[in-house]
């Protein structure tokens, strides 16, 4: 048996044929089986990224039966029952199977407006959490050397009014997006009082611009213009 992917899907296919007797070739293009949910943890510089990511061979040392192969999946020829798969040097590999999991996981959508990508960067994978945490740290460290109060705002901006949510023909766009985004956040939190927690956090967050909340710009740009100028994705620096 061969598994596309070495994510929840593909580690819980692996460990639930733990004690079958076929032999497991897990294939993934990374090394590691990532922690998604604190991916957002690792970016902020709350932990780091050997905290959220494990190496595959090591979750699934003591299941004897499952061997991991470092590589891409580029096709699938079932006719065959062929998987057909590139080596990070490059090589190419055929890997035969019985049967076939696929569990690729997915990746960033911009829903057809991937010019979006330049000013909000996606966070799938530890590759993206680290490059978001260099841009904040950064923006840190220009903020501590900023000439003036004006630039240090500027390099420490909470962009609430710039947020965008499309769902079909609604689209919605500036402080009517952000509150359309804080009512979807709210409809998936479970419970009571996760919801009223999560209402009174955003009402003090708008009520003060907490720095607890922020995104950041580039220098040189007014915020209070751009907002009257109209909506626009927030820019990193």
């Amino acid at each position: 048996m061969v598994i596309l992917g070495g994510g929840f899907a593909g580690l819980f296919a692996a460990r639930a044929l733990r004690k079958s007797p076929v032999a497991v070739t897990v294939v993934d293009r990374r090394a590691h089986h990532l922690f998604p949910p604190l991916l957002y943890q690792c970016a902020s510089g709350i932990l780091s990224e050997g905290q959220i990511a494990q190496p595959l061979r090591g979750v699934l040392r003591r299941h004897h039966n499952v061997r991991c192969v470092l590589a891409e999946a580029t096709d699938v020829d079932a006719g065959a029952r062929l998987v057909h798969a590139r080596r990070p040097e490059g090589a190419d590999i055929v890997l035969p199977y019985d049967d076939l999991i696929v569990a690729v996981g997915m990746r960033q959508s911009y829903f057809g407006h991937d010019e979006f990508a330049a000013h909000a960067p996606g966070m799938k994978t530890l590759d993206d959490a680290l490059d978001i945490r260099r841009r904040i740290y950064r923006a840190f460290e220009m903020a501590e050397t900023a000439a003036d109060d004006r630039e240090r705002q500027q390099w420490l901006t909470f962009a609430r009014g710039r947020a965008v949510v499309k769902a079909g023909p609604l689209h919605l766009s500036g402080f009517a997006g952000w509150l359309a985004r804080l009512f979807i956040r709210l409809a998936f939190l479970t419970g009571f009082r996760s919801r009223l927690g999560a209402v009174l956090s955003w009402s003090v967050v708008f009520a003060t611009g907490s720095r607890r909340a922020r995104a950041f710009t580039m220098p040189g740009t007014d915020v209070s213009a751009a907002r009257a100028a109209g909506p626009k994705a927030p820019e990193f620096p």
